[in-house]
């Protein structure tokens, strides 16, 4: 007999957490009347959410927008993970002490064209769920996962 297994809602502390703990997002934007979904690495601090990009590019053009960004981890041996969801305004950076401190950055573009729009998102909203693994799910899924290993 499996256990139900209940979706929870992670508090804001846990996903401020979850957003310093993973370098790749996504983000949505409107483009010509359009709904788009980029990923993007970035970098998560205090209240805002920064994203290097090329200037004049697609993902310079969520300036001025409210944008949503979303991470997420998901395990699929145990059908568990969780995600994270933001919204709120994107900015332009162009406060040279704030472009100073981008630079230093532990994270950086991964895409190697010339990064030097640096995007903030301010954290308006920001909402995240988890759905754990049950015992049953974890038990089959490593017998499943042993037996698959010896057929190789």
């Amino acid at each position: 007999m499996s256990q139900l297994r209940t979706l929870t809602e992670l508090n804001e502390a846990d996903c401020r957490t979850r957003l310093r703990s993973v370098p790749v997002g996504r983000l949505g934007y409107v483009e010509n009347g359009v709904p788009v979904i980029r990923p993007v690495n970035f970098y998560m601090l205090d209240e805002s959410i920064w994203i290097w990009t090329v200037p004049g590019s697609r993902g310079a053009a969520v300036a001025g927008q409210t944008v949503a960004f979303q991470i997420d981890q998901i395990e699929l041996e145990t059908r568990s993970g969780w995600t994270v969801l933001v919204s709120g305004p994107a900015t332009a950076v162009t406060d040279v002490d704030e472009l100073v401190a981008a630079a230093d950055f532990p994270r950086r573009p991964w895409a190697p064209e010339r990064n030097d729009q640096v995007i903030k998102i301010r954290i308006d909203h920001i909402s995240g769920l988890r759905l754990p693994p049950s015992p049953a799910e974890q038990c089959a899924t490593s017998v499943i996962g042993r037996a698959q290993q010896y057929r190789r």
